[in-house]
């Protein structure tokens, strides 16, 4: 997800998730995964040059997002769509 997210925009965005932590669901039961398991929230950033209305910008990786940190498994044949 967070490559296609930085393909379509050209740079990194800062993704944040809420909801309960992996390793407290039943699905990640036993894992050391920590990370919250709901999408809440994208933000994009950029540099904009001179007036906003000129729509001169340029895209720029956000600071709080970790490369790899997002997985978004493929869907199993058969499951709910």
């Amino acid at each position: 997800m967070q490559r296609a997210l930085t393909t379509g925009y050209g740079a990194l965005p800062y993704i944040g998730c809420t909801g309960p932590r992996f390793n407290q669901t039943a699905a990640g039961a036993n894992s050391t995964d920590a990370g919250r398991t709901v999408l809440a929230e994208t933000w994009y950033y950029l540099h904009v040059f001179g007036r906003p209305q000129d729509g001169v910008s340029l895209p720029v990786n956000a600071s709080g997002s970790a490369p790899g940190a997002l997985h978004y498994p493929l869907r199993a044949k058969g499951s709910a769509t």
